[in-house]
């Protein structure tokens, strides 16, 4: 077996525990090269088997494994919101951005029985839904090329199926068209997948200039409350990013393509929010345009994080700000989100939408179909803010459901 394997599933483990998914039916298969498989049940820790014994004990898995050659893991769970759209007979469709872009054009309703059905599913996509299998009963079915990045798979179908489910209290969820899914996943596919491990951390010595303590405590900054986002589940895989204003001409932002638990403080890259130009090997956020609007147009703005949360995401897919109820929330970020449209990552249009939504009086924004922004006036503001933006969507749901029944 892999040395670091049982680390692997650990880590998994950890991250389905944090997103309350029950491991009591999880089942996780890895196939460690052409002859050899690993396996666990119900999050206990891997079995090492030769093929012919994982043939017959899990023949659908196999099967699957025999048809995607670059797919090495399989994982079936049983998340909260998808078993509800299972319920409702719904194939999960793009209403969020992140679902094409990791999964595939939509997650296919298949009958957990008809392997056929299933493997077509996944031959464009990396996730179905099962409908009563014989074994499993209702369940999602990801594929991917590894534990860490699976675990993203299986939250964004999780959220996009949350986004359906209770998009309907808010006059339901709005997929978008097929040609921008179809940009996404191949971008995807092309370059972001590639990213992370080809990104190579910076260190003091790939700076011509001398980075004053000052600055380096908002760089310290920007990495803490990145992996604060990871920690509260606002964020999946390297999605999300997060600025703070160094000064009247620079922003510092996280890098593109690099997962939060990798940065480091010279990881960030200091930008010019008017021209745009950029310090240092890395390259910014794709996000940066919005950021940068943002300074420009806002001199009492500090910080930006923008997240992919499940709960904003609900109203992102739906295309509606949010109300805000929650006493504590409204009390700091008043009593209605702004909101925009969607366009495209890093387009002029996004940055103009986003901008725009942002008033002196109104200091977060619902991005449609996309996720949410937040602004403060320093980082840790920031960050309060978006803590309380989450809840804020959380208690209006509850709220709306309550009026429902």
């Amino acid at each position: 077996m892999i040395p670091d394997l049982e680390k692997q599933f650990d880590n998994l483990y950890s991250t389905f525990n944090k997103q309350n998914y029950p491991l009591e039916d999880l089942i996780v298969a890895v196939r460690i090269d052409s002859d050899n498989y690993a396996f666990a049940l119900h999050g206990n820790k891997p079995e090492a088997v030769t093929r012919e014994i994982f043939v017959k004990q899990f023949p659908l898995l196999a099967k699957i494994f025999a048809e995607k050659s670059d797919r090495n893991v399989i994982v079936i769970s049983k998340p909260k919101y998808a078993l509800q759209a299972i319920a409702k007979d719904y194939d999960i469709l793009p209403v969020l951005d992140d679902l094409p872009q990791i999964v595939g054009l939509q997650a296919n309703l298949c009958d957990g029985n008809n392997t056929e059905q299933i493997l077509s599913a996944l031959e464009k996509q990396d996730a179905c839904l099962l409908a009563n299998h014989a074994e499993c009963g209702n369940a999602v079915l990801a594929i991917g090329s590894s534990l860490a990045l699976i675990t993203a798979t299986v939250a964004i179908v999780e959220k996009s199926s949350q986004a359906m489910v209770e998009g309907e209290l808010l006059g339901g969820a709005k997929p978008l068209p097929l040609e921008i899914c179809d940009f996404y996943r191949e971008l995807y596919l092309s370059r972001y997948s590639k990213m992370d491990k080809s990104i190579e951390s910076l260190s003091a010595a790939d700076y011509q200039r001398r980075i004053s303590d000052d600055e380096m405590i908002l760089r310290q900054e920007l990495v803490e409350f990145g992996n604060h986002l990871v920690e509260e589940n606002l964020t999946q895989g390297t999605w999300g990013n997060l600025s703070v204003r160094l000064d009247d001409q620079y922003m510092l932002i996280t890098p593109s393509g690099m997962a939060y638990s990798r940065l480091t403080p010279y990881d960030m890259v200091r930008v010019n929010y008017h021209d745009m130009t950029h310090e240092g090997k890395l390259a910014p956020s794709v996000e940066q345009g919005f950021h940068a609007a943002i300074y420009r147009e806002h001199e009492k703005i500090n910080g930006v994080i923008h997240t992919h949360s499940f709960n904003c995401s609900v109203f992102a897919a739906a295309n509606k700000a949010l109300t805000i109820t929650l006493p504590e929330a409204a009390a700091l970020l008043g009593n209605c989100s702004g909101y925009c449209s969607y366009a495209k990552a890093g387009s002029d249009e996004l940055a103009a939408g986003v901008s725009t939504a942002i008033t002196d009086d109104v200091w977060s924004c619902i991005m449609g179909n996309h996720g949410m922004a937040v602004c403060g006036s320093s980082l840790p503001d920031t960050f309060e803010r978006t803590i309380l933006m989450e809840k804020a969507a959380r208690y209006h749901l509850d709220q709306l459901s309550l009026d429902n029944n």
